[in-house]
C-alpha cells in the first residue's frame, strides 16, 4: 500500500494524522531539492495529514545525540535522555507524531554527523518511541561511494535502517547495499517527476535550448559551455 496518494483532500488539514518529515531539503542545496521536499510534503497535506517539519540544517547540527553511533545503539534510552534535553522540540514531535517520514536526501552516506543522526534519529524513533518509519527519497552508500563496496559503517546502517517499516530508495546501486545489509527495500521514482507533472504553470518555449544542469557545475564549466555555444550557433 502506498504511503501516500495524489488525490486531492476535501477534509480538514490532520484529520488523517499527524506525521513528523525529517530532513526536509526544501529551503537547501538546489532546485531538486526545493521540488522533491515540496511535493512529498503536498502529497501528505493532499491525503489530510497535519506535518511537523525539520529542515536538513537541523538534523545535521548538535541535536544533542552522543558522536558516537555506538552510543546511542548500546544505550537509547540514554540518548532519547539527551534529545529531550538538547532539542525538546525534536523530541516532543517524534513523541506525539502518528509515524515519520524520512527525506534520506543527500544524507546517508559516510559517517559524519548529518547522516549519524539520521541513522540514530530513525532508531531511537522505532527503539524507545515505538513509531513507524518510512524512508524515502534516497541513495544509500555507508562506504561513500556509488558502487557496492564493504564498509565499516555496514554494521551500523544496517542496526538502524532495519528499524525502518518502509524504504524506498532511488537507484539500483543503492538496492545493491540494502540486499548486502539483508534489508527489505523497493526502487521508487525520484519525486522530482511529480512536482514538474503537478506544476501549476506550465511554459513553452520556441526556437531555445533548455540545458539542465547540475549542482556540481563549476564556473569552468559554465564557460566552457559557453564556449561550444557560441561555436555552434
Amino acid at each position: 500500500m502506498a504511503l501516500f496518494s495524489l488525490n486531492r483532500f476535501n477534509g480538514i488539514a490532520g484529520k488523517s494524522g499527524h506525521v513528523l518529515f525529517l530532513n526536509n531539503t526544501a529551503f537547501q542545496y538546489h532546485w531538486g531539492c526545493y521540488a522533491t521536499s515540496s511535493i512529498l510534503l503536498d502529497a501528505l497535506l493532499r491525503d489530510g495529514f497535519l506535518i511537523t517539519t525539520f529542515d536538513v540544517e537541523t538534523t545535521h547540527s548538535d541535536i544533542g545525540l552522543p558522536s558516537s553511533l555506538v552510543a546511542v545503539l548500546d544505550e537509547p534510552h540514554s540518548a532519547s535522555l539527551l534529545l529531550r534535553e538538547r532539542a525538546p522540540f525534536l523530541h516532543r514531535s517524534i513523541e506525539r507524531c502518528d509515524f515519520i517520514v524520512v527525506n534520506g536526501e543527500g544524507t546517508l552516506h559516510r559517517d559524519h554527523r548529518g547522516p549519524k543522526n539520521l541513522l540514530g534519529l530513525i532508531f531511537l524513533a522505532n527503539e524507545v518511541y515505538k513509531k513507524k518509519v518510512f524512508l524515502v527519497n534516497h541513495s544509500c552508500f555507508p562506504s561513500g561511494v556509488t558502487h557496492e563496496q564493504v564498509s565499516a559503517n555496514d554494521n551500523l546502517y544496517q542496526a538502524c535502517l532495519s528499524r525502518a517499516s518502509s524504504i524506498v530508495a532511488r537507484e539500483r546501486s543503492s538496492l545493491q547495499v540494502y540486499r548486502r545489509l539483508g534489508i527489505a527495500a523497493r526502487i521508487g521514482f525520484d519525486s522530482l517527476p511529480l512536482y514538474v507533472a503537478n506544476s501549476r504553470q506550465r511554459r513553452r518555449f520556441s526556437d531555445s535550448v533548455i540545458i539542465g544542469t547540475s549542482s556540481h557545475w563549476g564556473p569552468k564549466t559554465s564557460v566552457d559551455l559557453r564556449r561550444l555555444w557560441r561555436c555552434c550557433r
